[in-house]
């Protein structure tokens, strides 16, 4: 898969990966969905990679423009990450690695608070 092999090329300088979730994010701005991507938390962000017509796409979210991050049910009891960036409700949704969503809201949880 392109997306593991190029991630680490968008990285800035002393930018380190934290955690990560894989799933489809909603990105308002736009209007759509991205399907099959990841959510990384690294020191310095969080950037959504997923690959569009064999392009990698990503999109990145400095810590300092979200203003929360939680964890929510939907109506059918699914858990779902939604973050505020931007004035803006990010939503992951159909996580892959949902055992992992826990660890992953605590590590950004802690990032915010830098």
């Amino acid at each position: 898969m392109i997306l593991d092999q190029r991630i680490e090329e968008v990285f800035v300088e002393k930018e380190s990966l934290l955690a990560e979730l894989s799933g489809d994010l909603d990105i308002p701005a736009i209007n759509a969905t991205q399907r099959n991507g990841k959510l990384l938390a690294t020191n310095k962000r969080l950037l959504f990679f997923c690959n569009v017509d064999n392009q990698l796409r990503y999109d990145s979210f400095y810590y300092e423009k979200i203003d929360r991050i939680a964890v929510r049910r939907s109506f059918r009891n699914e858990q779902r990450l939604l973050f505020e960036a931007d004035d803006e409700i990010q939503m992951l949704h159909n996580i892959k690695n949902i055992e992992d969503i826990e660890h992953f809201l605590e590590i950004v949880e802690n990032q915010l608070k830098k």
